[in-house]
């Protein structure tokens, strides 16, 4: 089943290059001529089983969707399936996107409210949101990773560079990097459940123009062996701060569970081994219920568990934690730590847990007491 109305301008994802073809199993676009956005198209499907399954001599020279969505148009699934969207084997070409809306590189407009649905067997990410103006309304989906992999570091959900959106009532599992930095271009690399991303400049961003994600909404969500259950990330454009401008994005009243983990100082075969960077350029583990790099943003009644996110290393240790991990419920200091954060009600394996987290200033780091939460040894 093709839906094919024209979208010469959608092209690539970042960290693509430009000149990458879009394929994809359902297409809609609104588009005009030119390959501006326009308003009025809306497509509704449900009931349906949307199948990839692609034979490419080379997949890193196309990006692969289940459904893409741009020119200003809008989709509404519900009750279907997305599903292998990607090579198999799996590879390592960062393509391969269940249901995207949307494309911040190329100023396309996507809009997606995903209800009842599952997305699985994707290789790089179940569903993007991306760019201004593109918005996402995600309730009652299953959203299901390759589980530990050393091949490709997966996302669940992605909201990015200026959409809006709210993960609702979903689960996401099976997001879990195992491989070494050098697999993935010799940075520090891990999953995410739900990853948040705006700003970062031409530094980690898409440009000198990098949009904040502000005001996304993720609560009631399931959250089950994923590197980092949510990551709320929006810097500056030196990609070494929070940013100044309130990005208000909420983590509350999710459930968010690891059981991969690193019993006795040891990375179990399922446990991240590639997600920091230390100061002296050593690479080592790095798992975490919520992490958190924003202005203003909430993070409160959430139920983390199990030994994936069990609590290693004293902050002291930082930028040099000691191997084999970095690991917290709630990470607010490992990273450009965020302003103004309100931090409450949470609990780790049933008990109450109140994070901390370094304020940095002058390049000098000191623990520094946030709203609702109380200063306390890690």
């Amino acid at each position: 089943m093709m839906y094919r109305l024209g979208c010469p301008r959608l092209a690539a994802r970042p960290r693509h290059p430009a000149d990458l073809l879009p394929q994809s199993v359902v297409e809609i676009c609104a588009a005009n001529t030119s390959g501006g956005n326009t308003t009025g198209v809306s497509v509704s499907l449900s009931h349906v089983t949307i199948q990839g399954n692609w034979q490419f001599e080379n997949s890193c020279a196309v990006q692969m969707f289940g459904v893409l969505v741009g020119g200003g148009a809008s989709l509404r699934l519900a009750d279907s399936v997305v599903e292998q969207i990607g090579d198999f084997p799996l590879q390592g070409c960062q393509s391969g996107v269940g249901v995207d809306a949307g494309n911040s590189l190329t100023g396309q407009v996507g809009h997606a409210t995903l209800t009842d649905d599952t997305i699985e067997t994707y290789q790089k990410n179940g569903v993007v949101i991306d760019g201004p103006g593109s918005t996402g309304k995600i309730t009652g989906t299953t959203v299901t990773g390759s589980g530990p992999t050393p091949t490709i570091a997966q996302n669940g959900i992605q909201i990015s560079f200026g959409a809006s959106g709210s993960v609702t009532d979903s689960t996401i599992t099976a997001n879990n990097y195992t491989g070494t930095p050098q697999e993935e271009g010799d940075y520090p690399t891990y999953a995410d459940g739900i990853l948040i991303y705006g700003g970062g400049g031409s530094v980690c961003g898409i440009g000198a123009v990098s949009p904040l994600v502000r005001g996304a909404r993720l609560t009631g969500n399931t959250l089950t062996n994923i590197d980092v259950g949510v990551q709320l990330f929006n810097v500056n454009a030196r990609c070494d701060k929070s940013v100044r401008t309130p990005t208000r994005d909420e983590a509350c009243g999710n459930v968010i569970r690891n059981s991969h983990g690193y019993a006795g100082g040891t990375a179990s075969a399922d446990a991240n081994i590639a997600g920091y960077e230390t100061a002296r350029k050593a690479f080592i583990g790095y798992q975490a219920g919520v992490a958190d790099s924003g202005n203003r943003d909430v993070i409160c009644d959430n139920h983390f568990g199990g030994i994936g996110y069990a609590q290693r290393d004293a902050t002291s240790t930082l930028p040099n934690p000691r191997p084999p991990a970095f690991v917290r419920p709630i990470d607010l200091f490992s990273f450009a730590p965020p302003a103004h954060v309100r931090v409450y009600g949470n609990s780790y394996n049933g008990k109450k847990y109140k994070p901390h987290y370094v304020h940095r200033t002058l390049g000098q780091a000191r623990a520094a007491r946030v709203a609702g939460v109380r200063a306390v040894r890690s």
